[in-house]
């Protein structure tokens, strides 16, 4: 028999699979990879085998054409949302920002909304950029671009520098 257990999130599922209350787990490959690693926010390592690929995710980083951001460092000093804390989306904005040099003012910039939410809050201006996780096209933006002129932040400058601290 089958029980489906309600979760926050990839971060929530490795956590259950590795504590032994899960024997399946849906995660992206980054969490997964984090978790066999025992990198933050996971303490031990655990073995990992992946049973299939469902698809392709993409890290977006949204913002609003009139914000004038064109640029991950442009962010510097704005109210950037990083989606709940310790989900794949925070983990991933966690590691670009630091990619992209912006520790000094990660903590001010930050609110942990969730991408349904940020969407909103984007739209009427209480954040400059939000991030998403999601597979093409995704949704959330898609919706959000029916309502308000939005623009995606190019990431190839951070690139090198994700690669060579985290790997592939």
């Amino acid at each position: 028999p089958v029980e489906v257990l309600q979760t926050s999130g990839s971060v929530d599922n490795m956590r259950r699979l590795m504590g032994g209350s899960a024997d399946v787990a849906f995660s992206t490959v980054d969490v997964a990879a984090t978790a066999q690693d025992g990198d933050k926010p996971f303490d031990t390592a655990r073995p990992i085998a992946a049973l299939a690929s469902l698809y392709d995710d993409y890290l977006h980083i949204v913002v609003r054409v009139d914000a004038g951001i064109t640029r991950i460092s442009d962010l510097a000093g704005r109210q950037v949302s990083t989606g709940p804390v310790n989900s794949a989306i925070d983990i991933l904005a966690s590691r670009l920002l630091t990619a992209a040099a912006l520790t000094d003012t990660r903590k001010p910039v930050l609110t942990n909304d969730d991408p349904a939410a940020a969407d909103d809050l984007l739209a009427g201006g209480a954040i400059d950029a939000f991030f998403t996780i999601g597979g093409l096209p995704d949704d959330t933006v898609k919706r959000l671009a029916e309502r308000v002129p939005v623009r995606l932040l190019p990431v190839e400058d951070e690139v090198g520098t994700l690669l060579d601290r985290f790997g592939e």
